[in-house]
């Protein structure tokens, strides 16, 4: 019984994931965010979504540009990887020489600029968002499969769907 309560849990949990990843916001237009963490260059708003059945207010999350950290990112991608080629080594240095602190307000590693500039969080900064990418029941394994990740667009004429096939 707990078997089977726990993998009703689980398909209700991604039910509603999608269900919420595939609305908008009515005033901007872009998707809902499932939790994570927000790259770097952006930050969460939450906006009142409604009320549930008690009346208790409802907020969903919203990925917003961060008006300090957006230019960061930009000269990072942009001039100093494009532009100059430089190394993530490279860029550390010179993000620590100018003082610039890194996403949790510390010194800049060269694993935080890798992260940043893997394919699926580039994707992220032109506007698509992934969900359903981790993988927590395999010990050793980071992602999941490519096929299994959720490719949600969150400009408005984009629409919902799992990779290379419509979901909606």
């Amino acid at each position: 019984m707990a078997m089977t309560s726990s993998m009703t849990t689980a398909f209700h949990t991604t039910k509603g994931m999608k269900e919420n990843a595939s609305k908008r916001d009515p005033k901007t237009g872009y998707c809902y965010k499932n939790g994570g963490r927000t790259p770097y260059g952006y930050k969460p708003k939450k906006v009142h979504f409604g009320k549930n059945s008690r009346g208790k207010n409802i907020y969903k999350t919203l990925w917003e540009i961060n008006t300090e950290t957006a230019p960061i990112l930009r000269k990072i991608v942009v001039e100093w990887i494009l532009g100059e080629g430089l190394s993530y080594k490279k860029i550390r240095d010179r993000l620590n020489s100018m003082s610039i602190p890194g996403p949790e307000g510390k010194l800049w590693r060269t694993s935080t600029i890798s992260e940043m500039l893997k394919e699926n969080r580039l994707m992220q900064y032109t506007g698509i968002y992934y969900w359903n990418k981790e993988d927590h029941n395999t010990q050793g394994k980071r992602y999941k499969d490519r096929e299994e990740w959720v490719e949600v667009h969150s400009s408005p004429s984009y629409t919902f769907r799992k990779r290379s096939r419509s979901c909606l």
